[in-house]
């Protein structure tokens, strides 16, 4: 197997091509692009021929064998008719002007949900806040829009318990 057929898989990502690798003081360094060759627009997703410009970016995937993994793709930008403008293509793994893949942002998310920012901040090795802007995108790409969205009716109980008059206060949709 192929080296580069191996790293395709280790990082898991759809619609990408591993083309080289290397090491670096920080970790592993991986070189992809896109599967498909016409860029698209990250405005309006619509293909584009020709671009405008390169500019070298990388972005922060999951780890691999203990060591950071970094994606690095040149990104072109284009001048798209229907954006009336030069916009960034858009690239299968992460979003438009964000530093983390996909993946990554969806593994933070997960441990979110399980622990404290501290200990994200510390497993994932990024800053304290950005565990915060993280949540807040994953939230926003897979949260409901409204957790209380069609309910109509509540019922209200109050449960009296102790000498000292403690009350728990216990809520019941009705059908």
């Amino acid at each position: 197997m192929r080296l580069t057929r191996l790293l395709r898989q280790l990082i898991g990502l759809e619609a990408t091509i591993v083309v080289g690798v290397e090491f670096d003081s920080a970790g592993l360094v991986v070189d992809v692009r896109p599967s498909h060759r016409i860029p698209t627009c990250s405005g309006c997703d619509r293909k584009v021929w020709g671009s405008y410009d390169r500019r070298r970016r990388r972005w922060r995937h999951l780890d691999v064998a203990g060591m950071t993994l970094r994606l690095r793709y040149d990104i072109r930008w284009v001048a798209c008719r229907h954006c009336d403008g030069v916009r960034v293509e858009a690239v299968p793994w992460a979003d438009v002007g964000l530093w983390f893949t996909r993946p990554f942002e969806d593994q933070v998310g997960y441990l979110a949900q399980r622990c404290d920012k501290r200990t994200v901040s510390d497993q994932m090795r990024i800053a304290w806040t950005t565990v915060g802007d993280i949540i807040q995108r994953v939230v926003d790409r897979y949260g409901r829009a409204d957790a209380l969205d069609g309910l109509t009716l509540i019922g209200v109980d109050e449960l009296w318990y102790r000498r000292h008059h403690e009350y728990v206060t216990g809520l019941d949709p009705l059908p």
